[in-house]
């Protein structure tokens, strides 16, 4: 196992990860972002926050990050 901080070139595979979830409530997200919009949107958290990646045999298997809250869609009534 090797967590390691993430990389733009990693957003396909960490899009393709997030995609999993996307009809859950876990993403508070109503539609699966665009590779060109992820891949901003990893490289916006790693310009201010951690962007982690599990990785097993030069292989994405998970995430974690950090980012402000109430930023996503689902929050627009509160």
């Amino acid at each position: 196992m090797n967590i390691r901080m993430a990389a733009a070139a990693d957003s396909e595979a960490l899009r393709d990860i997030y995609g999993q979830y996307i009809d859950t409530p876990v993403t508070f997200e109503c539609t699966l972002p665009g590779k060109e919009e992820f891949r901003r949107r990893v490289l916006e958290v790693l310009a201010r926050y951690p962007y982690l990646v599990w990785e097993e045999d030069s292989r994405i298997l998970g995430y974690s990050y950090a980012h402000r809250q109430m930023e996503r869609e689902a929050y627009q009534w509160n």
